[in-house]
C-alpha cells in the first residue's frame, strides 16, 4: 500500500473526491525503484503496473519498477481508483528554493521543467491523465518572510 505525503477528501455537489498528494523538494527525489523483495510480490506489483500504464496508454517498454517507480505506481493508484468509480485526483507538489545539501533544489517552475518532462517522457502517456496536477510551491524558510496569496488556479494548471 502506497504512503501518501497528504491525503484530502471534498465534497461538491454530493460527489467525494479524493486528494492524494506526492511532494518533491529536489529532483533526486524523483527517482525510485521497487524495494520489494519477494517474488510473487513483485510479479503482482509488476502486473499492476503493467495493467495502468497500457489502459493509460503509456510506453509498453518502460521498466515500470525502476527509475520512476515511486511515480508509476502513484499514478497506477489513480487509475484504479477512478476506473473503479471512486474519483480521486493527484496532486503532484514540487517545492521551490527548497534547500537540501547535495541536492538540485529548484529554485522556480522553469527549473523544475527539464527533469518533469523526462518523467513524463519515460511514460509516454498519452494523454495525460486529467487528474494528475502539478502544483508548485515556494518553499518557506524560518525567518522569511511567507509570500502573498495569488489567486486560487493561478499557475497551478486547475
Amino acid at each position: 500500500m502506497p504512503n501518501w505525503d497528504a491525503v484530502g477528501k471534498t465534497t461538491m455537489q454530493g460527489r467525494t473526491t479524493w486528494l492524494l498528494a506526492e511532494a518533491k523538494a529536489h529532483t533526486q527525489e524523483m527517482f525510485s525503484h521497487c524495494g520489494a523483495e519477494n517474488q510473487d510480490s513483485l510479479k503482482h506489483i509488476q502486473a499492476f503496473l503493467t495493467e495502468a500504464i497500457h489502459e493509460l496508454h503509456g510506453n509498453p517498454e518502460a521498466d515500470l519498477t525502476r527509475n520512476y517507480y515511486q511515480y508509476c505506481n502513484r499514478l497506477a493508484t489513480l487509475h484504479y481508483l477512478n476506473k473503479n468509480g471512486i474519483e480521486a485526483q493527484l496532486l503532484m507538489l514540487y517545492f521551490t528554493g527548497d534547500r537540501h545539501e547535495g541536492r538540485v533544489c529548484p529554485k522556480n517552475k522553469a527549473e523544475w521543467q527539464d527533469a518533469i518532462k523526462q518523467q513524463d517522457a519515460y511514460f509516454a502517456l498519452s494523454p495525460q491523465p486529467a487528474w494528475v496536477h502539478k502544483i508548485y510551491l515556494k518553499a518557506i524558510h524560518r525567518g522569511e518572510e511567507k509570500p502573498r496569496a495569488r489567486a486560487a488556479g493561478a499557475e497551478d494548471g486547475f
